[in-house]
Parts: C-alpha cells; sequence; structure tokens
C-alpha cells in the first residue's frame, strides 16, 4: 500500500463528519540530540545463540543494487525478540476534552457509532474527534502551518529538508516541548513510557510564509486562505513520534513510513501548547514465551532479487537501507501480534539513473518472505 499524507487522511476524514452535521526516552533527553532517533548500524551481536548480522552489504544481483546499511536499534537483543501480543491503549476522552478544547466555544457536538466516536467543533473552526484507536486535533493555529510543512516524499511540494532539526525557538528548547508532550499524552491514556523514538522539525515562520501551499480539488492555488499576518509568534516544533517495543521501532502493516508521514503520533507544539495532533494505534505489548528464528540474510536478499529481477523494464532497483523492525498485523482470530521484520528502503530509476522513485518492502525476518497486504 503506496504511504499517503497523514494530515491529508485526516483532514478528509474531519470533513465528512463534520458535513453529516450540517520518531528519545523523557529520562535521558537532556543529553541527546533531538535529531537522534538511537538508530546505529547493526553490529555483530553476540549472545548465547551467536545471532549477528553484518553492518553493510555491497554487491549486486542482476537489476538490484545492495548499497545498504543494514540497520539494527541500540540496545535490542536478537536473542531475545519474540512475538508480542497488543492491545489499544484506552483514551481517557474528558482528559483530552478537557485540556485540548480548554477556552474553545463549542459550537457542534455529535457521537457517532454509539458513543464511540465523538467530534466537537469550535467557533474559530477548531476541531476534535476522539475514537477507539486515536484523537485528532487542529486548533485555530495549526492550519496555515500544516501548508507550509510538506513531508509527503514523493510529492514535488517535498520541503522539510528546509527547516532544522536542531534549532530551539525562545518559548521553549525541543526537549522542554517534547516532555511536555509526553506528559499530556500519559494523561490521555496514551503513557508511552520509556518507549518511544521521535524525529522533530523546528518551524520558523519564515521559511512557512514562504511555502505555504494550498489547492482546491480542480487543482487551482487558494492564495486568498493563505495567512497573512506571519510573525515570531508563530515558530513551532513538529514531532513525529513512533512506539518501540524490546528497542526495536513497530511499525503497523498497513503503513510504512514510520519515522514521517505514517508515525502514529504527529503533534504541533506552539507558545501556547499543543496546537495539533493525530494519534492512531498506539498500543500495550505482551512479550511471546519464545524467541524467534531469524532467517539468514543471504535468504532476504533472494526475496528481494526475486521480487525485482523479473521485471521486464529498463528500471534498476538499489537498495538504500533494511531495518529490523516489528510490525503488528492481524491474525485470523482478528488480534494484533507485533514479530520481526525487515523494513527495506529502495529507489527505483531508470538505466541512466532519472525519475527516481523511493519506496519500502517489508520482509518477514523469520521465513524471509515478503509481507504483501
Amino acid at each position: 500500500m503506496t504511504t499517503k499524507n497523514i494530515k491529508t487522511k485526516f483532514l478528509l476524514l474531519l470533513s465528512i463528519l463534520f458535513s453529516m452535521s450540517g520518531c528519545a526516552h523523557k529520562d535521558t533527553i537532556e543529553n541527546q540530540s533531538v535529531e537522534s532517533v538511537m538508530l546505529t548500524t547493526a553490529k555483530q551481536t553476540q549472545s548465547s545463540t551467536q545471532i549477528s548480522f553484518p553492518s553493510q552489504i555491497q554487491e549486486e544481483n542482476g537489476k538490484v543494487i545492495f548499497n545498504t546499511p543494514v540497520v539494527l536499534a541500540e540496545g535490542a537483543d536478537l536473542s531475545k525478540l519474540t512475538v508480542n501480543s497488543v492491545s489499544y491503549k484506552t483514551i481517557n476522552r474528558d482528559a483530552v476534552y478537557n485540556q485540548l478544547f480548554q477556552g474553545v466555544q463549542t459550537v457542534r457536538s455529535q457521537k457517532y457509532d454509539s458513543g464511540k466516536t465523538e467530534s466537537y467543533g469550535g467557533n474559530k473552526e477548531e476541531t476534535l474527534l476522539i475514537m477507539k484507536g486515536g484523537i485528532n486535533f487542529f486548533s485555530d493555529k495549526a492550519r496555515p502551518v500544516l501548508r507550509s510543512f510538506h513531508s509527503d516524499r514523493q510529492s514535488e511540494r517535498y520541503n522539510v529538508d528546509k527547516y532544522s532539526t536542531n534549532a530551539d525557538f525562545d518559548f521553549s528548547t525541543r526537549t522542554q516541548a517534547l516532555n511536555q508532550i509526553i506528559s499530556e499524552l500519559a494523561q490521555f491514556g496514551i503513557d508511552l513510557e520509556d518507549n518511544y523514538e521521535y524525529r522533530c522539525y523546528s518551524l520558523d515562520y519564515k521559511t512557512m510564509e514562504s511555502e505555504e501551499y494550498a489547492i482546491d480539488r480542480d487543482g487551482v492555488e487558494l492564495k486568498s486562505t493563505y495567512k497573512k499576518d506571519w510573525n515570531i509568534d508563530d515558530n513551532c516544533y513538529y514531532f513525529c513520534i513512533w512506539q518501540t517495543c524490546d528497542n526495536l521501532p513497530v511499525v503497523y502493516s498497513c503503513y510504512s513510513d514510520i519515522k514521517g508521514d505514517d508515525a502514529p503520533i504527529h503533534v504541533i507544539y506552539s507558545k501556547r501548547g499543543i496546537e495539533f495532533l493525530t494519534t492512531q494505534m498506539t498500543l500495550n505489548f505482551t512479550p511471546g514465551s519464545s524467541a524467534v528464528p531469524f532467517a539468514s540474510l543471504d535468504k532476504v536478499k533472494d526475496c528481494i532479487a526475486n521480487r525485482f529481477n523479473p521485471i521486464i523494464t529498463d528500471e534498476m532497483y538499489t537498495v538504500e537501507q533494511m531495518e529490523l523492525i516489528y510490525m503488528a498485523q492481524l491474525d485470523r482470530e482478528n488480534n494484533y501480534s507485533v514479530s520481526p521484520v525487515w523494513l527495506v528502503d529502495l529507489v527505483s530509476t531508470e538505466s541512466n539513473g532519472s525519475n527516481p522513485y523511493w519506496f519500502q518492502i517489508k520482509i518477514d525476518a523469520q521465513t524471509a518472505k515478503e509481507i504483501v497486504q
């Protein structure tokens, strides 16, 4: 399934509902760079079962070029990884409403699905959606920011590289902002404890002003909607936060870009506090009783080569990274579990190197077979 921009998905969901109404640990973060997400190049892991992986793969196999770091999260013990059973975290709906809609004049209030979904609207176009699996919140200040930060790598408007990942603003450091976010999430029933990683972008108002962009359904630019008075008070942080289990990042079967668009938690934080929040599929983990067996990397490489070499085109495929992660999947009883998977980053190009297209595939770390949704 191709990656879609999470902000677009939730904006569309909110518009439908209202039309019916008519990528760090909090204890050690002071000593870490916010850009760091605790990922290191994999080293040979010594354990009782002598599980090890090379740190780099350099070879070619037909149309497939392996110029590939093999990435393993720091502190992951391969000999102790299991298949974990999972359950949804329970959202504290009252805490969410009281905190995020504090001071908002509520003009719309609806419940759906026998009360499982609640939606609220404010007089300044603030919106709040509370569901079994998550929260979607937009303040009246969030929309211009979202129009100025384009994180879909396939989009021609992609611009995350124009924002700093290590700048602090006067109203709060990145550390202070993150700690406040983690604290509020815990109050909402989403207690990540120490089991999370993140990425942070410092969105300065001058860059946002020059990058703001929106179009209607016909592709016509909506300049009339653009913010007219950008100033220093608009400086904010954009956080992508994802869960970890046994120190491995957790990816969901229908998503790929877990450290970007598909992170389960997105937050915009300004001097006013949380301006934008989306959460989905935040989970509790219960470890299994036995460690999983790993297929060799030779089998994993063969799986990748056999996937792309038979394609009758001039395209070449470069494997840019392989990272060991946990992936949440539904079983036959419709229950979720997480198990080790190789998340493989690739780029396809024409034979002359033109028209690059980035994508990912997932390969079961136990069977060395591609996981296809």
